[in-house]
């Protein structure tokens, strides 16, 4: 399962990490969302020792999803 991460925790497990990390900015009431999360979720097991897959809740880490200008849900960067 993709760990959901907030701000605080974004520099270590992001961009000080060595290697792919995928991040899925995501909301919880937001449709398209929920149909994205089991393909997520399942590449993220299948590719579980070549990247790393997070996620990001926009309305718990608003400053996150400003700072990556995220304008629409789900959004995934590499």
């Amino acid at each position: 399962m993709a760990q959901i991460i907030k701000t605080n925790e974004f520099s270590n497990k992001v961009e000080n990490k060595e290697g792919i990390v995928v991040v899925d900015f995501f909301a919880t009431w937001c449709g398209p969302c929920k149909m994205l999360s089991p393909v997520f979720e399942a590449l993220g097991n299948d590719m579980e020792n070549e990247a790393d897959f997070l996620k990001v809740d926009i309305d718990q880490s608003m400053e996150l999803a400003e700072r990556f200008q995220v304008s629409t849900v789900p959004t995934v960067i590499v």
